[in-house]
């Protein structure tokens, strides 16, 4: 695992430059399947660096890749990298920083993607002040947060599915539990937290606008479709003339991801999305997932 300077400047300008082509687009790299690979490398760790994967968790992860957003994925952090060699000769780099994600790039095209669970893991939950017993500050970040200004914040501060992390981190350290957990944390302000532990990572800010919510029309900037199959529910046009009629409830159908995108604000926010029918609609982001379902027309 080792900070790719080259390969984060090259993504971010990517991102930059034509956010609604990188991570999506017809022409963005594509996940590999397992019986198409016939190499798997893996670039030497550092010194006191662990392996977010193996080949195993790997060769598990794959299948279960989506495309998804996150400008700010390489931000502040190492990743690990490697290479796929596929049976046509094609080589394709790969990056990762959480065991639940993977960069993908063939030199010219990238994309990002995110690891899609059929089961709702248990949400990590903010501990309150009297259950912390140490908070530590990596000396290597910037000053922000106080002891004392972060324990009096958390009562404030709430769940938040209202978009990605966005901002480098400035500031980062740990929460020792009375009963010995140990959570670490990142902020890029003062006015939320991130927690991580194993692989779950939950996002919690004082200003919270609520769980995920249907766009208006007259805020979304562009529409993306990205069929994975020979299904294909939504054109950006269709999508776009629905949502007003989609509401919260409904479920999603296991093993049935027919077809994928995402929405793009005016405000910069990206809301990924996946259907498995004409009428069904679910909104997600590394906060968390809301289902939708359209209305029946009465007679």
């Amino acid at each position: 695992m080792r900070k790719s300077g080259l390969l984060i400047a090259i993504f971010t300008l990517a991102l930059l430059t034509s956010l609604t082509v990188v991570a999506q687009s017809d022409d963005s790299v594509t996940v590999p399947q397992l019986e198409e690979i016939s190499n798997i490398t893996f670039e030497p760790l550092s010194a006191g660096e662990r392996a977010v994967l193996t080949r195993k968790s790997l060769l598990v992860l794959l299948p279960r890749l989506i495309p998804g957003i996150d400008p700010t994925y390489f931000s502040d952090v190492s990743a690990q990298e490697g290479t796929f060699t596929l049976k046509d000769g094609k080589v394709l780099k790969w990056s990762s920083v959480y065991g639940d994600s993977l960069y993908l790039t063939d030199g010219k095209k990238s994309g990002l993607f995110f690891a899609f669970s059929e089961k709702v893991e248990k949400r990590l939950a903010l501990p309150r002040a009297g259950q912390i017993s140490k908070v530590s500050f990596s000396p290597r970040t910037k000053k922000g947060f106080t002891r004392d200004s972060l324990l009096k914040i958390l009562p404030s501060l709430v769940p938040s599915n209202d978009g990605f992390y966005l901002g480098k981190i400035i500031q980062r350290g740990t929460l020792t539990l009375n009963d010995g957990t140990i959570l670490r944390w990142t902020t890029a302000g003062n006015d939320h937290l991130v927690l991580h532990t194993g692989k779950k990572r939950r996002l919690y800010a004082v200003d919270h606008q609520g769980e995920l919510t249907i766009p208006k029309v007259e805020d979304i900037r562009k529409i993306n479709t990205s069929p994975p199959s020979d299904k294909k529910w939504f054109t950006p046009e269709s999508l776009l003339e629905a949502l007003p009629n989609f509401v919260a409830g409904g479920s999603y159908k296991p093993k049935l991801i027919w077809q994928y995108g995402y929405i793009e604000l005016k405000n910069g926010m990206i809301l990924n999305w996946r259907a498995d029918s004409s009428t069904t609609l679910v909104l997600y982001n590394r906060g968390g997932e809301m289902y939708f379902q359209m209305l029946a027309k009465s007679n």
